[in-house]
């Protein structure tokens, strides 16, 4: 059985569809959000209880793991590891539901589009949203360890003692994850602008050196240590990213002129 993401509109559906007035379209969105906020709400209600505690001890292991290295990880507020976990809690749950709230999303605007604009924006919806995980990922794994010690090293060159806050570490991680996570959509990107017909393989390719540039420029915005091990980290992925961007526009351009001729 062959699986699309997000799902086809269904025959009936199609069949059936009509202009909708003012009204009718803020009541389709008064039920898509309903849906979609439910269902957040409901993987908040899991989630929080059973594994609150237990990703902020995920989320934190990149810094706790550097304890011999004199980090002491601590609560500067009665309420704090409370709030910190409050929120680890809610953004895991927005993940674990992120699948419904994708399709109701989609099943509000698909309607409006053309075949062809579905089409563009169907794979590249798929493709972003294992992109961002991927991106995430990396971050995590990958960026935030080494760029951690780095920031440690700093205080020590420095003489002073890193004594960290469970909150800015938590929020500078996640804040991390989401820039790499979004970056990580640059393929996507790229694929989406070419299939509908915004840019060109070529015109891809001539501008690398500018690409370079800006990449380098984004890289050393999001990554707060300034070290050149984290800004190689980012811009070396998203730089390869581009050039995966490059052939994924040159497939569409040449599947594209196919179906012209065809």
């Amino acid at each position: 059985m062959r699986i699309v993401w997000p799902p086809e509109p269904s025959r009936l559906a199609k069949r059936t569809q009509r202009l909708l007035s003012f009204g009718e379209h803020l009541d389709e969105l008064r039920k898509r959000l309903i849906i979609a906020a439910g269902s957040v709400v409901l993987a908040f209600a899991v989630i929080y209880p059973l594994l609150g505690n237990r990703l902020f001890q995920l989320m934190s292991r990149p810094v706790t793991a550097l304890e011999e290295q004199g980090i002491v990880l601590q609560t500067l507020a009665p309420f704090e590891i409370f709030t910190v976990v409050l929120k680890i809690s809610f953004i895991a749950a927005v993940i674990a539901s992120s699948p419904i709230v994708i399709q109701q999303a989609w099943a509000f605007v698909s309607p409006g589009l053309t075949e062809r604009e579905v089409r563009a924006v169907r794979p590249v919806l798929a493709g972003g949203v294992g992109l961002f995980a991927v991106g995430s990922a990396f971050c995590y794994a990958v960026v935030l360890p080494p760029m951690y010690a780095v920031l440690v090293q700093m205080n020590v060159s420095a003489g002073t003692r890193p004594l960290w806050s469970a909150e800015s570490v938590i929020s500078s991680a996640l804040g991390m994850m989401l820039a790499f996570g979004v970056s990580f959509e640059m393929p996507m990107v790229v694929l989406l602008l070419t299939r509908l017909g915004i840019v060109t393989p070529k015109a891809l390719a001539r501008n690398r050196k500018y690409a370079l540039l800006i990449i380098v420029i984004a890289a050393a915005i999001i990554t707060p240590s300034g070290d050149l091990l984290s800004l190689a980290l980012l811009s070396v992925p998203l730089y390869l990213l581009y050039e995966l961007g490059i052939v994924l526009s040159r497939i569409a351009t040449r599947k594209r002129a196919t179906d012209l001729a065809g």
